[in-house]
């Protein structure tokens, strides 16, 4: 059965116009879990809720951040709420879109070598892949050189649909760890996508990857434990492709009344 649990804030500790952390009711497999919020938050179950930054209590745009292991349907969500009129910015573009910067094409040749580009003097980003995730070290060499123009082209989108008057932005993230040390630390609400494993697999080898890739990938990422622990919002996608599209729908028609 699919299951979708939302944070309502009732602030533990603080007050209105302060960080307060809150407690999380959430549901899966017929059990329900109270347990601390891990981050600052408002009160999101106030409409004119203040957020510290913000002391005049003004209205900003909401940044949803939806995440998910490979195969758990994040896509099919996120369609749910662009077809609402929601905004939308995919992370993974993104940091596609920063490597054919001059810039980072720079840096990624002194870090990695002139083996990573085509003739055309553009990334091959699979060669890239090859050397950045073959050690930490490298891993972190990259982060390095990626992260602030990714951070950097995010905050140019965020301020173009801010000054369009857009009343929320979905922000899929793909390679999501926490909310404290990334991206997500401006999170409005995070919300979570899962499904069983094997079904993960069959999804994404039916899109064309390779199981033994799947299996790597996903070994790479987060746990699903992790990603309810970050999470405002869960949704169980056990079901079908229109039963996950129905409680996304169904959960925006609710929290936009907050907005």
């Amino acid at each position: 059965m699919m299951v979708a649990e939302v944070l309502q804030g009732n602030p533990v500790g603080g007050d209105l116009g302060r960080p307060s952390r809150a407690v999380r009711f959430l549901s899966l497999g017929g059990q329900t879990k109270v347990c601390p919020y891990g981050s600052l938050l408002w009160d999101v179950g106030e409409p004119g809720a203040v957020r510290r930054g913000n002391p005049e209590g003004e209205v900003r745009m909401k940044k949803l951040f939806l995440i998910g292991g490979m195969g758990a349907g994040k896509s099919t969500a996120r369609k749910a709420l662009t077809d609402e009129g929601l905004a939308w910015i995919d992370l993974d573009q993104v940091g596609h879109e920063v490597l054919m910067w001059d810039t980072v094409k720079d840096d990624l040749r002194g870090a990695f070598g002139d083996d990573i580009f085509d003739e055309n003097g553009e990334v091959v980003r699979s060669a890239l892949a090859a050397k950045a995730f073959a050690t930490p070290a490298a891993t972190r060499k990259l982060n390095t050189i990626t992260m602030p123009r990714i951070e950097e082209r995010y905050t140019d989108l965020i301020d173009g649909f801010e000054a369009e008057g857009k009343p929320a932005v979905v922000v899929e993230y793909s390679v999501f760890r926490n909310r404290q040390s990334s991206l997500a630390y401006g999170a409005d609400v995070v919300m979570a996508v899962l499904a069983p494993l094997e079904t993960r697999i069959e999804r994404a080898v039916k899109s064309g990857f390779s199981e033994e890739d799947v299996r790597a990938r996903i070994a790479r990422q987060i746990t699903d434990a992790d990603r309810i622990e970050a999470s405002d919002v869960v949704f169980n996608n056990d079901g079908t492709p229109e039963e996950l599209r129905n409680e996304v729908i169904s959960w925006w028609n609710e929290y936009k009344k907050t907005i």
